[in-house]
């Protein structure tokens, strides 16, 4: 029972002062020992009482009174006081109450309703839940790379700009978080990195910069493009030639034809493919062109094959973009450069299922995180919320 009610062990309760709030007189019947030495023999100089907030019970603050001793250590001569367990040197608070704090802000609760429910103010709780924080991801430090990365950025702060997001995509897990997207920017952070050699694949959108990052400072990683990039790339070149040949019927807000171009086949409703059909009798030029759009996006979908089906798939997408680049149309020629120039980090979609999808997903809880905190002016307290929510 007492353990239920004070949250430790080595207590008894002595007696109730108060209900609600609960006041409790409580005695520490554990083993007390000189920290210095070690020595059993001590005597007591002078006596104390110590206020210790704990667990909440039934929705009401839950108070310790606990009679302590200064102790003079007679084989040492130290003077020390009376040593708790669960209860840290100096603090006012015990250690399960701290994780309960943690874990019912980590549940999304503002720090004033943890507040009013523990019995303490807003910013012992903000402390305390920074606290556990460190103490969480103190393991963390100095770890290895994971052998399969997936880097993206997202915009933090006006002042701050972006920040560059480092996610284990073995794991599911964000590995770490860096303020910039540049090289230089990113430099201290980088450097700092351990195992940078056993990393083996990268995935990162088409951002030339960070291919050129990884070739430096991962020296034995093969860089693998997002397959989700790769095909908005060719829906956009695409649907801008698509305007060049019918600028009037294609203009953004007049039936949205490029939209339904846009979509898979298989997933248009007969309504869609009606006015698809009909749109193309009149436009035959680009029901062409819209045929050619889909098989190379199609293409460019393939995932996980073995490595006779990659020759394959590589010598199939090769050809297409030979005829990309001998198009008369501008956009189209832009397209079939892009490709060209990252045509082996395609080539590698074909044979990983690896994609920064896992990285998207997160950078929508990083902002979900930053809007229950109404922002964040320090991006190092953002860092570590980022890393205990998404680590």
């Amino acid at each position: 029972m007492e353990r239920l009610l004070t949250g430790l062990v080595d207590f008894s309760i002595k007696k109730v002062i108060s209900l609600r709030p609960a006041r409790l007189e409580v005695l520490y019947k554990g083993e007390t020992s000189c920290p210095e030495c070690g020595g059993p023999e001590k005597r007591i100089k002078s006596s104390f009482w110590r206020e210790i907030k704990s667990i909440p019970q039934q929705g009401y603050s839950v108070t310790l009174l606990i009679y302590c001793h200064k102790y003079h250590c007679k084989c040492c001569g130290r003077y020390f006081n009376t040593r708790i367990n669960g209860v840290k040197k100096w603090s006012r608070s015990t250690e399960p109450l701290k994780s309960n704090v943690f874990e019912t802000c980590r549940r999304g609760y503002s720090n004033k309703d943890a507040a009013f429910e523990s019995g303490l103010s807003v910013a012992t709780i903000e402390r305390y839940y920074h606290q556990m924080v460190l103490q969480k991801i103190s393991h963390q430090k100095n770890r290895p790379c994971p052998r399969i990365i997936g880097i993206d950025e997202h915009r933090f702060s006006r002042k701050v700009g972006f920040v560059t997001t480092f996610c284990n995509l073995e794991k599911h897990s964000v590995f770490d978080i860096a303020p910039g997207r540049s090289e230089a920017e990113l430099l201290p952070f980088l450097e700092s990195l351990q195992g940078r050699k056993q990393v083996e694949v990268v995935c990162m959108d088409m951002h030339a910069p960070y291919r050129k990052m990884v070739k430096k400072w991962f020296p034995n990683a093969k860089i693998v493009t997002d397959r989700f990039h790769v095909i908005k790339l060719i829906n956009h070149h695409f649907a801008k030639t698509c305007k060049l040949i019918d600028e009037e019927t294609l203009a953004w807000g007049r039936g949205g034809l490029i939209r339904i171009m846009s979509t898979k086949p298989e997933n248009l409703s007969v309504l869609k493919k009606q006015k698809l059909e009909h749109y193309f009798e009149q436009q035959p030029v680009i029901k062409n062109l819209w045929i050619f759009w889909h098989e190379l996006a199609e293409l460019c979908r393939n995932k996980g094959k073995n490595h006779q089906a990659c020759r394959k798939l590589v010598r199939e997408l090769l050809e297409k973009v030979q005829l990309l680049k001998t198009s008369p149309f501008r956009p189209m020629k832009t397209l079939g450069k892009s490709i060209t120039s990252w045509i082996d980090a395609i080539a590698r979609m074909f044979r990983y299922y690896r994609s920064n999808g896992i990285v998207e997903g997160f950078h929508r809880k990083m902002k979900l995180i930053q809007r229950r905190a109404y922002g964040f002016r320090n991006f190092e307290n953002y860092r570590l919320r980022v890393r205990v929510l998404c680590g």
